[in-house]
């Protein structure tokens, strides 16, 4: 929906509703008061002087984009204003694509011509969005504007330097969603003001907004005013006066009015009064500030004639008018285009003259039908006259690369009827050319003119159509296109921890912008360069990748494989024996996760005897004792270490002290201890015994009690081993005699014995003194009973021990 053209038909209306209730006619356009006098540009406010020359065009967001944005043009309501940083003027229209997306364009135009400004970044598309340079902060600001879903909007934007910031979030209050808002900054109080427009919150009757707002450091400022201008005039700046001018608008019951207001110390004033003449009743004009004639100049603009119940008549204006010393004036300006209103107007120092562009031609067809023809073409007012600019031919490149593609485009001409289009010099194959718009791929490098004839029928302003033929030619420098050299890694194998560098050289393309990787490890950060230098987080295998974008959206992506290995670390170190005895092995071994390969393998603080070796594995047999901190370092082919330890103990090898028998010759059933003495060693020791005569049974003790059965020569061979394994053998040499006989004693019988014994001590004396031993046993308890028992069968004292011990070996109720 045309909110501009909403306003028409809610003026016509209104106008229609003045004259059946008797208010009268409303004063048309055409009947202004002649002014006293014709105002000529003021010889005291001369141009600004040459501006700064264009920037370098700001960069799409891929080859693709370059062809694709149309010129600007009628077709939609635009926004225009003077960007005093970059020293052109800056426009934003609603743009469609091939792909039937709408984008916000951006246009500016300088020493005569335009140029297309192509963003990476663009506020969403828009009708009436409204425009105006911020001088607090050096940047175009926009606001608000009508959505092509049928939206009004209320975002802030920010444009400098050939590039878009979305300014919205930066202020804590943002005024109501509008469109078609006057803006303007005003220099005295150096803030950004904006007034009333069109919006979903305004009265229903209208949707007219009379709400002022300031915009000042990043902020939006409600203004509390007790007097507002009627909406839908025409607002500017004016140095002269140190105030903003607001002129016209429509009224109540959308009369239109000729008041004159300024906007001062915070407040709206209505100064009518206080200046002379009057571009007349007037709505949607168009104003800014011009320093030739030294104040504010308005022109076109819009207004109804309503006759009650009959018919409406709706007429606009081309009058030029200036305010300056106190005074409006209109000035003598001649060739003006046809009545519109609506259009954008700023004054261009490049031309040193207004520039007007775009605008709508209403008629009246019947009984309140109100119809629009979109005015087209750009105009120049500079001394005294309006003068329509072009046709020219545009390029959406000035610079481009092989393989881009190029859009031509025949400019500033509103054709009617048939026309017809050629075109050469190209450096590459044209698609569809034979109208005003064709697409080319450039496919040779160079400088060249392109070249287009055409014979057109225009529509030109008071004299009908007019058959014109045309040439014009646009210059283009085509570059090699953007080449990116292979993307490789430092490291072809990585380890988490250590740094790595992927780099990529660029030839060829005009400046890269930007660049891009993706893929990258954890611990790894995209950076805007062709050299990426990070330590990886994260082990695995990725696939990296680098885009470069030049500054005409051409885009180029190598990868590389890299692969990140986990950190080397020790995952166990042992030895197979943490103890050893002086002179025996142990083998260290180790097993290792992660690292690059090869590996150095360093043992430390070795025990004297073991000797380091470049492995995981180590034998060491160590020649000296004492407690050893067994240390491991592996150091990887990235340099990176890993560590470990343990503890070695060597003991001395173990060695018999002294070993004997207490006596080495005895008799049968007599008793001797082995007695053995053990030095180092591991402990605790077993103790084993060989070589032992019957009734002498190993133990693992080193002190053994032997009490031999039997007669003979015995060695006894004795091994002791530690907990270690080692092992020392001693031998001692036993002699074993018999028993002497057993002799009688005289006067058998005396002794107790009974009588059947004495019989059985002329057996022998070993079965005699076994039998007696019984029969005592039988009958005393005592050792001494015992003992005396031996000695009556005629045996010494320790034949008797030994007859009662075998006696008592055998066990009790034996006799």
């Amino acid at each position: 929906m045309n909110y501009r053209h909403v306003a028409l038909t809610l003026l016509v209306a209104a106008s229609a509703l003045a004259s059946v209730a008797g208010l009268g006619t409303l004063l048309p356009t055409g009947t202004h008061p002649a002014p006293s006098s014709e105002l000529a540009p003021s010889q005291s406010h001369g141009a600004t002087g040459s501006a700064a020359a264009l920037p370098p065009p700001a960069t799409p967001r891929s080859a693709a984009l370059g062809g694709l944005l149309s010129v600007p043009g009628a077709s939609t309501p635009t926004s225009m204003t003077y960007d005093s940083a970059a020293g052109y003027l800056f426009l934003v229209t609603p743009t469609r694509g091939t792909s039937g997306s709408s984008t916000l364009g951006s246009w500016a135009f300088q020493s005569g011509g335009w140029t297309q400004l192509f963003t990476v970044l663009a506020p969403p598309s828009r009708e009436y969005a409204s425009l105006a340079f911020d001088g607090q902060s050096g940047q175009v600001l926009l606001f608000g504007g009508y959505s092509p879903s049928g939206t009004f909007l209320s975002d802030t934007w920010g444009f400098s330097s050939g590039h878009w910031t979305n300014l919205t979030g930066s202020s804590s209050v943002t005024p109501p969603a509008r469109a078609d808002a006057g803006l303007a900054y005003d220099a005295a109080g150096n803030f950004t003001l904006m007034y009333g427009g069109y919006g979903a919150t305004g009265p229903l009757s209208t949707g007219t907004l009379s709400d002022t707002w300031e915009y000042s450091s990043g902020n939006w400022t409600q203004v509390s005013t007790t007097v507002t201008p009627p909406p839908s005039g025409a607002m500017a700046y004016d140095a002269n006066l140190s105030s903003v001018v607001y002129y016209g608008g429509v009224g109540l019951l959308g009369i239109c009015t000729a008041s004159t207001y300024e906007f001062r110390g915070g407040a709206w004033t209505d100064v009518s009064s206080s200046i002379s003449g009057s571009p007349g009743p007037i709505a949607l004009e168009s104003m800014t500030y011009d320093p030739q004639y030294g104040g504010v100049v308005a022109y076109g603009g819009v207004c109804g004639l309503g006759i009650a119940g009959v018919s409406l008549t709706l007429s606009s204006s081309n009058s030029t008018w200036a305010l300056s010393a106190g005074s409006w004036a209109r000035v003598a300006a001649r060739s003006a285009p046809a009545p519109s209103y609506g259009g954008d107007l700023a004054y261009d120092p490049s031309s040193a003259g207004l520039l007007l562009f775009g605008g709508v031609e209403p008629t009246l067809i019947g009984v309140g039908k109100v119809t629009q023809q979109l005015s087209g073409g750009t105009f120049l007012c500079a001394q005294y006259a309006w003068a329509r600019l072009g046709p020219n031919l545009t390029s959406s490149a000035s610079l481009a690369e092989t393989g881009m593609n190029v859009t031509l485009h025949v400019a500033n001409a509103v054709v009617s009827g048939n026309a017809t289009y050629s075109y050469s010099g190209f450096p590459g194959v044209c698609a569809n050319a034979s109208g005003p718009t064709v697409q080319c791929r450039a496919s040779q490098t160079g400088n060249f003119t392109m070249r287009m004839n055409a014979t057109l029928l225009l529509g030109l302003s008071g004299s009908g159509l007019a058959v014109a033929n045309v040439t014009a030619s646009v210059a283009i420098q085509v570059v090699p296109g953007l080449v990116m050299a292979p993307l490789s890694a430092s490291l072809p194998v990585g380890e988490v921890g250590v740094p790595m560098t992927l780099s990529a050289s660029v030839s060829d393309g005009v400046r890269v912008s930007a660049y891009q990787y993706g893929g990258l490890p954890g611990g790894c950060a995209s950076v805007s360069a062709p050299s990426l230098s990070c330590t990886p987080s994260t082990s695995g295998a990725f696939t990296v990748s680098l885009t470069a974008l030049d500054i005409l959206g051409v885009r180029d992506t190598e990868t590389v494989p890299v692969q990140v290995a986990a950190r080397a670390s020790v995952e166990s170190f042992s030895l197979s024996r943490a103890v050893v005895d002086l002179g025996m092995e142990t083998n260290a071994s180790a097993v290792l996760l992660g690292g690059v390969g090869p590996f150095a393998v360093v043992f430390g603080t070795l025990p004297q005897g073991c000797l380091t070796v470049d492995s995981l594995t180590l034998t060491c047999r160590p020649s000296a004792t004492g407690t050893f901190g067994f240390d491991l370092q592996v150091r990887d082919a990235l340099n990176v270490r890993a560590v470990s330890n343990t503890t070695l103990r060597v003991n001395p090898f173990p060695t018999v002290r002294s070993a004997g028998l207490s006596n080495t010759t005895v008799k049968v059933g007599a008793r001797t201890t082995f007695e053995l003495t053990l030095a180092g060693g591991t402990q605790p020791f077993v103790v084993t015994y060989s070589g032992l005569p019957s009734g002498c049974a190993t133990a693992n003790t080193t002190q053994l009690l032997c009490t031999p059965r039997v007669s003979g020569n015995f060695t006894i061979t004795v091994t002791a081993t530690d907990a270690v394994g080692a092992r020392v053998v001693t031998t001692a040499h036993l002699t074993v005699e018999s028993q002497s006989p057993v002799t009688r004693p005289v006067g058998g019988g005396s002794s107790g014995i009974p009588p059947f014994a004495e019989g059985l001590a002329t057996g022998s004396a070993l079965f005699a003194g076994i039998v007696s031993a019984l029969l005592v046993r039988g009958r005393a308890r005592t050792r001494e009973s015992r003992r005396l028992a031996a000695e009556l069968l005629g045996g010494v004292e320790t034949q008797g021990e030994g007859l009662a011990e075998e006696a008592e070996r055998i066990g009790p109720g034996a006799g």
